[in-house]
């Protein structure tokens, strides 16, 4: 944490927190109210918002080899197998809450999982007000990749695959959004993670022969260096 930022977390969550929260919901009627309350019962350090003051329930479209497959709820879509092609919220036009936007304009850092990349991820970049505030938000984002599955255990969303999979989910139902940073452990990458601006121009989908010799030159003298 960087003492005095505004850091706007978005990411997967915990069913056990649920329980209080949903007791306080019914006596309040309100998610928000019912979020400090618990979050001052806590003494949490900072402010848990929902996306909206409305249920949400999620649903999911894969091709699997028998054909398209129409999932919905949160474990249907989590342990639903198939190459998913689309996602949504129901309601699909439910309002983000005005105190979530203000928290993402006012933001100077913005995270992004780990977290269930399907149902706890990327709903995040489904409901469009709130998509379009974090795509044209100036501050950094940070989006942070999952580790690979426990072999022990099955995967779940994506969890047996590689950090390219993840990624083509955010530019397939977010494409614009933008990460100033990708944060991956070296045994999801198989090394380190580079960004660097290699095209020949916006939009371009051809490399730049001469950035991408800068970028290869600095690394290959920071390896030298070692």
């Amino acid at each position: 944490m960087i003492a005095g930022s505004k850091i706007v977390a978005f990411g997967g969550g915990h069913a056990l927190g649920n329980l209080p929260l949903a007791a306080l919901w019914d006596r309040d009627q309100d998610p928000i109210a019912g979020l400090d309350c618990v979050g001052q019962l806590l003494k949490v350090v900072g402010r848990v918002l929902p996306m909206s003051r409305e249920p949400l329930e999620i649903q999911g479209r894969l091709r699997t080899w028998e054909g398209a497959q129409v999932v919905r709820g949160q474990k249907e879509v989590a342990l639903a197998r198939g190459e998913l092609e689309e996602l949504t919220l129901i309601p699909e036009n439910a309002k983000p809450t005005e105190e979530g936007l203000r928290a993402i304009a006012d933001a100077d850092f913005l995270t992004i999982c780990p977290g269930s990349w399907f149902s706890s991820v990327m709903p995040h970049l489904i409901i469009a007000p709130q998509r379009k505030a974090i795509c044209e938000l100036k501050a950094r984002k940070i989006l942070i990749l999952n580790w690979p599955a426990n072999v022990t255990n099955p995967p779940e969303e994506l969890g047996d695959t590689g950090a390219a999979n993840h990624l083509e989910v955010i530019r397939t139902f977010a494409p614009d959004f933008k990460c100033d940073f990708a944060i991956a452990d070296q045994i999801i990458t198989g090394g380190e993670l580079i960004s660097s601006q290699i095209a020949r121009n916006s939009g371009s989908d051809q490399h730049d022969s001469k950035k991408l010799a800068l970028c290869s030159r600095e690394i290959m003298s920071a390896e030298v260096i070692r």
